[in-house]
């Protein structure tokens, strides 16, 4: 390759130092989110920092068998771990988004109509109005009997003539009764209309709501991996997922070339052909680390003894053993009707301490809700229910937090079934 300038060497150290200091950033990034003490997340992101100085230096250090090979593990771990940081951050600008969903105008007209109603439940007024109704028909016949001069099918005949005579005006009092009767059920009619339009108007709130839902679910997709997934066929979550490990790879590739670039040897003054041992050992001096090609080229020259490369490629460096595969998570618990008695009893002893109270502190229902979820993916109307809490509000204010601090894990069931559920992150 051809030496660079003075000038060209300074931008390409510049270009490297700031490459390297964002890998770097976003290496502790997401290392933080993964820890759970202090010294966990600093020993994590320590080691996140090491990896990412590796994929970054040992190209320019070294080109032995080793060297590549550990350059290559810490390329591919560092990359997993730049592709964490990007989902992450996808999570939270899509949490934002969603919050920034409002109620739509005809939701909240909706609920305006609603509270203006003051309706019994209407399967309490159908049935006072058919008692009603019963007993108008009844005042109805017997007035007309009475009116008729026959005598009512429950009373005996002497009876009926002795009563009707005892009282006065004849058949005034039936005819007042079945008059109380008629208004009674009117009443109960024009009731039974408004517990209608209250039922309607609820049905109609909560399909509002339903969509309220899905816009939130939508808008916490990325823009762009939504519309690629339109065109592609794929789901936004995995084109997300590639276009992460792709910016990762993209930016470790970057600051390895540049350093190599940066750290180039630079072109010695023109010379004679022949050149003595001991300029030649000060020239190899002063190159950085020279790689095993450059070695080989000096080695009748240099006076027998040691390769700089030498010690690190015959150093006894392990490759970096991989974690293992988290265990697969149990089935995800999101119908409560669904739970055995068991485990419903187990959850709501848990959950016992934040529900019976209406307020608690922060550290006592995150503490709950972790233990809840230790374990077991919980989808977010189950949570809502075992801590009796608004389930919007249990989201907004204290889940997103969680998932944000690394304390728990967000999943959706399936593409099809866009309910969240919560798991508790191990460690």
């Amino acid at each position: 390759m051809t030496p660079l300038t003075r000038l060209q060497r300074r931008l390409a150290l510049s270009a490297a130092a700031i490459t390297s200091g964002v890998g770097l950033a976003m290496a502790a990034a997401a290392a933080l989110e993964r820890g759970g003490s202090l010294l966990d997340r600093t020993l994590i992101a320590a080691i996140s920092c090491v990896l990412v100085l590796g994929a970054h230096l040992l190209p320019t250090l070294s080109r032995g068998a080793l060297a590549r090979l550990l350059w290559l593990g810490c390329v591919l771990l560092t990359a997993w771990n730049h592709a964490s940081f990007f989902t992450a951050a996808s999570l939270r600008a899509g949490s934002v988004r969603a919050e920034a969903v409002e109620t739509r105008a005809q939701a909240r007209a909706l609920q305006a109509d609603l509270d203006a109603i003051a309706a019994r439940p209407l399967a309490a007024v159908s049935a006072d109005l058919a008692t009603a109704q019963a007993r108008a028909s009844a005042a109805a016949i017997a007035l007309e009997r009475c009116r008729a001069g026959a005598p009512h099918p429950a009373v005996p005949p002497a009876a009926a003539v002795a009563a009707s005579a005892a009282l006065p005006g004849g058949c005034l009092r039936l005819a007042d009764a079945a008059e109380q009767a008629r208004r009674r059920s009117e009443a109960l009619g024009v009731e039974q209309g408004e517990a209608r339009r209250a039922a309607e108007l609820r049905q109609r709130l909560v399909d509002a709501a339903a969509r309220q839902d899905q816009a939130r679910d939508l808008a916490a997709l990325d823009p762009v991996s939504r519309a690629l997934a339109g065109l592609t066929g794929l789901s936004p979550d995995g084109l997300g997922t590639g276009v992460a490990v792709l910016s990762a790879m993209v930016v470790e590739l970057m600051a390895a070339l540049l350093w190599s670039v940066a750290l180039l040897p630079q072109a010695g003054p023109p010379g004679p052909q022949a050149e003595d041992t001991s300029t030649a050992v000060a020239s190899a001096a002063d190159r950085p680390l020279p790689v095993a090609g450059e070695a080989a080229e000096l080695a009748g020259v240099v006076s027998p003894g040691p390769a700089p490369a030498a010690s690190l490629v015959s150093s006894p460096v392990r490759p970096p053993v991989p974690e293992p595969e988290p265990l697969p998570s149990p089935d995800p618990v999101l119908d409560w009707a669904a739970l055995h008695d068991e485990l419903r009893s187990d959850l709501l002893a848990l959950a016992a301490p934040v529900a019976v109270r209406p307020r608690v502190e922060a550290a006592l229902l995150r503490g709950t809700i972790a233990q809840l979820c230790d374990g077991r993916a919980i989808g977010l109307q189950v949570l809502a229910q075992l801590l009796n809490r608004d389930p919007d509000h249990l989201r907004r204010r204290t889940l997103a937090a969680m998932v944000h601090e690394g304390l728990l894990k967000v999943d959706y069931p399936s593409e099809q079934d866009p309910r969240p559920v919560y798991s508790a992150v191990a460690g």
